[in-house]
C-alpha cells in the first residue's frame, strides 16, 4: 500500500467522530503499524506519542524556549552545571509532555533513591530522557556499584538542543556498533544521531521554534548560598 492509500485512510478516520482526539491519533497509529509491518506495531507506543507532539506544537514550541533558557544558565561546559541542566531540562520535558498527555516523573512515585534507567511514564511505558547539546556521546547510565546492567528494550527521548529535534526510540532500535561499554558506564556513540534521522526518520520531532532568547548564566550556588543560607 502507498504512502497515498495511507494518507487517505487517515483522512477517513479523522472525518470520523471518535470518542476524543487521543483516541482518533492512536487508531490512526495502529492503522499505519498494520500496513506497514510487525517491526512498527512493536513501536506503536513510541509513534503514538510523536503523533500527539506533532498535533500539539504550540505547547512543545514553549518546551523548546525553556530548554533554550536552560541551556543559558546552567552551560554545561561548566562541570559543576551539568547535572543541573540535564536534570531540570528532563523536568521541562515531562512539563509539557504533560499538558498534552499523562506523563508522571518517576522519581516522585519512591519513597527514597531514584528510578533505576527510566524517569517518567506515558501511557504505561516508560522513558529515559536524556539532554545533548550538541550530539556528543549520550550516557545511558552509570555503573557505580554493579558492572552488569541489561539496556536491552528501554524507550528513550533524547533532545538534540541544537538540532532543535527529540528523538524518541527504543534501544533494540540500535545497532550494537553505536554501544560503548566502559568500567565507569554505557553510553551510545553521537553517530545514533546521524543513524536515526537516516533510518527512523519517522520517529523524529522537531521543535518548530524560530527566533530565541538570550539569557545570562546563573551562577546557581552563589544563588543558593546568598538567598538560603546567607545572614
Amino acid at each position: 500500500m502507498s504512502n497515498e492509500d495511507i494518507k487517505d485512510i487517515e483522512k477517513g478516520i479523522n472525518d470520523i467522530s471518535l470518542d476524543n482526539e487521543k483516541n482518533k491519533i492512536y487508531y490512526i497509529v495502529k492503522i499505519q503499524s498494520i500496513i506497514r509491518g510487525n517491526y512498527t506495531r512493536k513501536y506503536i507506543h513510541l509513534l503514538y506519542l510523536l503523533n500527539l507532539l506533532n498535533r500539539n506544537n504550540d505547547i512543545m514550541i514553549q518546551c523548546f524556549e525553556e530548554i533554550n533558557k536552560i541551556l543559558y544558565l546552567f552551560p554545561p561546559k561548566k562541570n559543576l552545571n551539568k547535572f543541573i541542566y540535564g536534570k531540570v531540562a528532563e523536568l521541562s520535558i515531562i512539563n509539557y509532555i504533560n499538558k498534552i498527555y499523562n506523563c508522571d516523573e518517576l522519581d516522585k512515585k519512591l519513597d527514597n533513591g531514584s528510578e533505576y534507567i527510566n524517569d517518567c511514564i506515558i501511557n504505561k511505558n516508560k522513558y529515559s530522557i536524556k539532554i545533548s547539546k550538541s550530539g556528543g556521546n549520550i550516557i545511558v547510565i552509570n555503573k557505580h556499584t554493579r558492572d552488569i546492567h541489561d539496556i536491552k528494550n528501554i524507550n528513550f527521548i533524547v533532545c538534540h538542543i541544537m538540532k532543535k529535534k527529540l528523538y524518541i526510540f527504543n534501544s533494540d532500535m540500535i545497532p550494537e556498533k553505536y554501544k560503548k561499554n566502559t568500567n565507569s558506564n554505557i553510553s551510545y556513540k553521537s553517530g545514533i544521531f546521524k543513524y536515526l534521522d537516516k533510518n527512523f526518520n519517522n520517529f523524529v520531532y522537531t521543535f518548530k521554534n524560530n527566533i530565541l532568547k538570550i539569557y545570562d548564566e546563573m551562577y546557581i550556588y552563589d544563588y543558593i548560598y546568598n538567598t538560603f543560607i546567607k545572614k
